[in-house]
Order: structure tokens, then sequence, then C-alpha cells
């Protein structure tokens, strides 16, 4: 079933969830004519806290989704503060896995999964860590590590109560501490067996074979197409080596960014992407040069079309979700949805089916009104099924 994630919609309470997020989901439904439509719920810290406040609630809120022609598929715990604020930036990482904070929020979003989302896997994605200019070090890997093992032991606990399973799924992200496939190969070949299985074994009473398989079994990816481009990361190349390390892909996000070839020779339009500038969400921007190089910049307002820079570069592409069935967002600027398609491929070449979830979160910057946001969200829902039949 494919899915749109909620985190386009404010919806900090449950009154938002239940008069907001519903009611648009369903209406997106019923202008494609489909019999259900999968929900990726966004759920920030202030929902997981009312949600944990009412033991009725995440039943209410499940048979509310049914009622509407909804299926709850995955949990989107990435932010956990409202991240549809006046400004978020860097507040999208906060709290980070260095805190118990976020540590205690993924543990009752994962709970609450199991209420929530019917299937016998539910993956709840998360933050990659930390975001990579607040610092690094062992000390800081050391606490990423152990707070994940502490996630994974609570997961494999409700599998043995409930008999299925929860994965944690940290999206890799541009800057921040796991944002390529070869972090994410040294997150498990090297941080995991040191130190999040350790915390996982005392957290399971000593038992290391149980804390093994709640590492194994429970902590694995969600990869986003739109992340993959803008860190110009081959999607069959990442696939292929994350199926031969054994890691999970339980989540993936189908989505684009604006990408510019040869943006020495297209100054306009270097110029029109940088005034997209805005002060909600952080727009890491990246550029590759023939040698396969990538130079990154913090965000738009770094762009200079102006720069000499750019005569090196190959292509040009920045973190702002754009409408994957809209090939040229702005004049002269075109997107990375073929980077989508080619995940879409090596998925599908590696016989995996993990659950597809479009993420346009930015539609609250695009769309004009309520009904231009539905036909959006409907018309890029639409694309996507288009092009999995053909699949």
């Amino acid at each position: 079933m494919l899915s749109y994630t909620s985190n386009l919609l404010p919806a900090e309470t449950l009154a938002d969830l239940h008069g907001r997020t519903l009611p648009f989901f369903a209406a997106v439904r019923q202008r494609l004519g489909w019999p259900a439509l999968g929900l990726d719920l966004h759920l920030g810290q202030a929902v997981l806290a009312a949600l944990q406040a009412d033991d009725a609630a995440p039943a209410a809120l499940a048979a509310a989704g049914h009622d509407h022609g909804l299926t709850i598929t995955a949990i989107n715990a990435f932010p956990l503060l409202p991240f549809q604020a006046e400004r978020v930036k860097d507040a999208a990482y906060q709290p980070d896995w260095t805190t118990t904070a976020r540590l205690e929020a993924t543990c009752a979003a994962a709970t609450l999964a199991l209420a929530l989302a019917p299937g016998p896997e539910i993956c709840v994605s998360t933050v990659p860590g930390s975001y990579a200019p607040w610092g690094g070090g062992v000390a800081q890997r050391q606490a990423i590590a152990q707070h994940l093992g502490l996630v994974a032991a609570h997961a494999w606990r409700l599998a043995q109560q409930h008999g299925r399973r929860v994965i944690i799924g940290l999206e890799p992200e541009p800057q921040c501490t796991i944002e390529r496939s070869d972090q994410v190969l040294a997150l498990w070949a090297e941080d995991l067996p040191r130190w999040a299985v350790p915390a996982a074994t005392t957290a399971l009473g000593g038992d290391a074979a149980a804390a093994q398989a709640a590492v194994a079994g429970h902590l694995g990816l969600c990869l986003d197409a739109c992340h993959l481009a803008v860190g110009f990361e081959d999607p069959a190349a990442t696939v292929a080596a994350l199926c031969a390390a054994g890691i999970p892909i339980a989540k993936v996000h189908i989505s684009a960014c604006p990408e510019l070839p040869q943006p020495g020779r297209h100054r306009p339009a270097v110029a029109a992407l940088a005034a997209w500038h805005e002060p909600r969400f952080l727009h890491q921007t990246a550029w590759q040069d023939a040698a396969g190089t990538v130079h990154q910049l913090p965000d738009l307002d770094a762009l200079r079309p102006d720069d000499p820079a750019l005569e090196a570069a190959r292509c040009l592409r920045s973190h702002f979700h754009v409408p994957l069935h809209r090939p040229e967002p702005l004049p002269g600027v075109g997107t990375s949805a073929s980077v989508a398609l080619a995940l879409l491929a090596a998925l599908r070449s590696q016989g995996l089916r993990p659950t597809l979830a479009i993420e346009t979160y930015t539609w609250s910057l695009l769309a004009e009104d309520d009904a231009a946001l539905v036909a959006g969200v409907a018309e890029e829902l639409a694309w996507l099924a288009a092009h999995e039949e053909g699949a």
C-alpha cells in the first residue's frame, strides 16, 4: 500500500490528528478514487505524550483512520519538535540520539506503533544520530550507539510480548553524523557491536544472545531518495552494499530535490534556486564536480549565483523536497525524480518491498490553499502508483 507522510501538516495535538490530518488524507484518497491509502504518521513529542496519557487514544485514532479509509503503515518520529513552526532549521534534529529525551520518545513511538499500525512489521523512522555541526568524536558516537542499543532492547521486548516487529529506522540525511552509506556501514560494523550490543545486553538482564538479536532485528534504515540525491549517492550501489551487510531497509521515502546540471552555465537558474531560501526548513545544498567530489553548503542562503567555483560543477542539488510529478519546480531547474525511480528499481532488483511513503513536507511553502494542497498530494501519489505499476 502506498503511503504519504503526514508531516506536511501541523499536528501537535490529538485534536489536530482527528480534525485535520485524517480528514485531509481522506480527501486525498477520495480525489484519487482509491479504496484505501497508507499513512506514514508523524508523531512529535506532544502527541506522543497525549497518546501515552490516554489508554483509549491509540485505538481510537487507528479506528478513526480506518473509518476514513486510511491505514497507518509506519511512524515518522524524526522531528520531535513542531515541524511546521515558523522556524525549524536544525531544531529538526533536536533532541538527538545523544539524549535520553530522544531515547524515551522513540521507545514511546515504538510501543504506540503496535497499537496504531496493523502490520506485522512497522518502521519508526528517526534522526540519524545528530547534526554534524554540533560536534563529533568518540564520546558522541558512544552515546548515540548506547541509546540505539537501549531502544533496540525495548523493541525486542515488544516483539516477545506482541509477536510483531518494530524496526527503528535511522534516516541518513545531508550533513548529519550519518549521511552516507559508508557511515551507515561503519555504524553497523563498528559502533553497534562496540557499544549498542553491550547496552542492550545490560538492558536485557545480561542476555547477550537476546541483545545481539535485538540490535540485528530492530535497528534498520529509512532511506530517503532526496537525501541520496543531495549526497550524490548511486541508489543501486547503496542498496546493494546495505543488503550485503545485512542492514534492514525498513522504509523508503520517495522524494525529490531541485537539480541543476552544469550550474555554471545557468546562472539565472542558480539565482532562482538561491531565492528559495526561507526561514522554516534547512536546505543543505551540494554540488558535484567532474571528479566526483561533493562540495557542501549549509543552507540555500550560502549559495552564490556568481560563485566562480560553480564553473567546475557537474550538477547542483538542494535538500528542498519538491513535488515528484512536477519536472520543473523553478524556471530552468529540474528535479532528482530519476533518483527516486532508480531507488525503486534497486529495491526491486534485490527483492525488497519496504514501506513506501512520499514525503514532500514543503507543501506548506508551495501550495496556495487547501484545494491546491489536496490536488498536489493526490497527483504525487498517482505519479508513484503509475511508476510502481510499471516497475
